[in-house]
């Protein structure tokens, strides 16, 4: 007899990082642990793909295949290889893998009937999909300053405010004048999303921390952090939802005291 305790079902990609680009095969195994063995109405796969929006899906990939026709599963392990191809439904386009007020998800749902007396069995696994957003943009550098009426004024390059996902932000700055002592500098990633044609606050996705400590005037200091995966993605806009981002620098100061400029930027794939 199994040495497992009861019956269910896992979904298992082929690659372990589980990140696909468009036209890609999704391959992996379903592993249906059985126990006293049953008969079954089949196993199936969907590959969902779909924007979530206040709780309502809007999906835009919906591939299914049979993986076993009805049957009987003896007691033990069974292994079912599956390969679905990554492609949107017709007249839709797939999106890039999001997170955040609204979400972009993909996920692989698997279902096994097994007859009135016995609950259905389902497992779900989350593939994370990257969209190249065509040829890579031309560098568009600007400056920015920082500045207060009290003797601050840091002022700084970034290389360019197009910026590829997988590639760093990067530039410089100096601090040409600062009155008081300085605790950190740190570049903060901001999103601002519109769901539904409202616009929402300005939330801070990651903050890199550059400057510690009250440092030296007149040096320059290299800017130089990386995008996280998942909580940010190409710049969207679609029915329904937009995804914006800009990058804050922000010179913080004792009692909770900071100065921050933001800069707009585009992310590309």
């Amino acid at each position: 007899m199994a040495s497992f305790d009861h019956s269910s079902l896992q979904v298992r990609v082929d690659r372990v990082d589980r990140v696909y680009r468009p036209g890609d095969v999704i391959a992996g195994t379903i592993v249906a642990r059985v126990r006293k063995g049953w008969r079954h109405q089949g196993v199936g796969l969907r590959a969902l793909g779909a924007v979530e929006i206040a709780h309502h899906l809007r999906p835009f990939m919906n591939e299914a295949s049979v993986l076993t026709p009805p049957g009987h599963f003896s007691d033990g392990e069974h292994a079912l290889r599956f390969e679905i191809e990554l492609r949107p439904c017709p007249g839709a386009e797939l999106l890039e893998s999001y997170h955040g007020s609204a979400n972009v998800t993909y996920t692989l749902i698997c279902t096994c009937r097994r007859g009135p007396l016995r609950p259905a069995l389902e497992a779900r696994c989350e593939i994370f999909v990257e969209v190249p957003s065509g040829p890579p943009p031309q560098p568009a550098p600007t400056t920015f300053m920082v500045a207060r009426e009290k003797g601050l004024r840091v002022a700084g390059k970034v290389d360019s405010t197009r910026c590829l996902l997988d590639r760093p932000f990067t530039g410089e700055l100096r601090i040409d004048e600062c009155a008081e002592r300085i605790r950190s500098v740190d570049i903060a990633l901001m999103r601002r999303e519109t769901v539904s044609g409202v616009l929402g606050r300005a939330a801070e996705v990651r903050r890199t921390q550059i400057v510690d400590g009250d440092v030296t005037r007149g040096i320059d200091i290299p800017i130089h952090v990386f995008f996280p995966r998942l909580f940010a993605c190409p710049s969207l806009a679609i029915d329904g939802l937009s995804v914006a981002f800009e990058v804050d620098v922000v010179v913080s100061f004792g009692e909770g005291l900071v100065a921050r400029e933001s800069i707009p930027v585009v992310l590309y794939r």
